[in-house]
């Protein structure tokens, strides 16, 4: 997922708001790197800001992994069978505790090529397991959460003296929270001549930012806060 607010423009808004337009105190280089820091930060709190749906050939067995999905940092969802000779159904999220409680020896049942359940642990976000285990040949379609793409801007696009025609790496809804991190972490150097408190401004408004799309994305699915689709 990218945006179509170009990066030029990124750095033109935050160098207005430092009253620094000519870089010379925060230069482009610094704000690139505040600029990447800001897509995995956001990435880290809202998984679902930059995400890919992949086909992904099952491991035999229970436990899998989306460690050979490239930027792949979090499963999101395990959405539905694939494989040519599946059924193509629809897979649905379960407890452990329920099939553990069910059928306590899950793990160890014969393999097949239509996965009914997945199960996750949100302390090892790139790994689920799947119910019945997977059997050769068993596909599935996952939602990852992936790292948005990082700038690598030449020496002449930092020094003005060549276009920048990179867009952002994220939606452009996330351009305000971009902006606030990298308002956050420019003052956040001058933190020995009193502008602290607006480094801890921006990062309030940035976290208040993520919080309220956070909310307002839980309302219109009709979910309870901290629910899960």
């Amino acid at each position: 997922m990218s945006g179509s607010i170009g990066v030029a423009e990124v750095f033109a808004t935050v160098g207005m708001m430092l009253n620094d337009t000519g870089f010379a105190r925060w230069t482009r280089a610094e704000l690139q790197r505040h600029l990447n820091d800001a897509y995995r930060v956001i990435v880290t709190k809202r998984p679902d800001a930059n995400t890919d749906m992949v086909g992904l050939e099952l491991a035999v067995g229970a436990k899998q992994s989306v460690n050979s999905v490239s930027g792949a940092i979090a499963v999101l969802d395990v959405v539905r069978n694939v494989a040519d000779s599946s059924e193509g159904k629809s897979i649905e999220l379960v407890p452990r505790d329920v099939l553990d409680t069910q059928l306590p020896g899950w793990r160890k049942e014969t393999g097949s090529i239509d996965i009914e359940h997945w199960v996750f642990d949100i302390r090892l976000p790139q790994e689920f397991e799947v119910y019945p285990p997977a059997a050769d040949g068993a596909a599935v379609d996952v939602l990852c959460s992936v790292m948005p793409e990082q700038h690598a801007l030449t020496s002449q696009q930092l020094s003005g003296s060549t276009a920048i025609t990179d867009t952002i790496s994220l939606d452009d809804i996330y351009m305000p929270a971009i902006v606030c991190w990298m308002l956050h972490r420019a003052y956040s150097k001058d933190d020995e001549t009193g502008e602290a408190g607006k480094a801890n401004q921006y990062l309030a408004e940035f976290n208040d930012f993520l919080g309220v799309k956070t909310n307002t994305d839980l309302t219109m699915l009709k979910l309870p806060n901290g629910g899960a689709s």
